[in-house]
């Protein structure tokens, strides 16, 4: 068998070996080091990789990240960008004379903010509510509102085309609030159409009706 390195005989060819020797060095360095064009081109190819969209085989798939929750045994999930912190539950102040769905405010760091339930918001029909657990803020460059939970679950992705379209549509607030439903019976909210609505702000609620946490006197 004749070696790579070998003519016929037993001499090595050396001058065969080291230039071999050379160019495996030579594309190690550049692997480490690549030179500015190299690196450049590496960049964009990562870059545009990056920015294509994940592909299956049957279609292009649109996904968000969405963190769960329950409420009166029904499942929901609202688009992490529309939600800045999630926090236990402790004492709000309960209003008087308010829509259902406002079960009252809480001082969130000195800022005044309006509790939602929202199964009632969406007006579903009324369950065996318990006290929740949790509150998740919801707002944009600021916190705008909370709406109480009685569990919280994971973060996790949802694929927009595969929402059913929404089955709970029988009121306006449903077709605006709602993308759709999951395959595991998870429903959606239209984050950025909940932080549109007016109604759902601190003095908004009603056009009657000031907020505020000292109560009755």
């Amino acid at each position: 068998m004749n070696h790579p390195y070998r003519p016929q005989g037993s001499q090595i060819d050396w001058q065969a070996l080291g230039k071999r020797l050379v160019e495996a060095s030579v594309a190690t360095q550049e692997a480490l080091q690549p030179s500015p064009e190299r690196a450049r081109r590496i960049l964009n190819e990562r870059a545009a990789n990056l920015a294509r969209p994940s592909v299956d085989s049957h279609s292009v798939r649109r996904t968000t990240i969405v963190i769960t929750f329950a409420l009166e045994g029904d499942r929901y999930g609202l688009d992490t960008r529309c939600v800045r912190e999630v926090r236990r539950s402790g004492e709000f102040t309960p209003l008087p004379v308010v829509p259902d769905f406002l079960v009252g405010v809480i001082n969130l760091r000195g800022e005044i903010l309006p509790l939602i339930d929202i199964r009632r918001f969406l007006e579903l029909p009324a369950k065996k509510s318990a006290a929740p657990t949790h509150i998740i803020i919801c707002g944009d460059a600021r916190a705008e509102f909370g709406i109480v939970a009685d569990t919280m679950h994971d973060a996790s992705p949802v694929a927009i085309d595969e929402l059913v379209p929404n089955p709970i549509a029988h009121s306006q607030r449903s077709r605006d609030c709602v993308l759709g439903i999951t395959p595991d019976a998870t429903v959606v909210l239209n984050g950025l159409a909940l932080l549109k609505d007016r109604r759902l702000f601190v003095g908004e609620t009603t056009d009657a009706t000031t907020v505020s946490t000292e109560g009755d006197s």
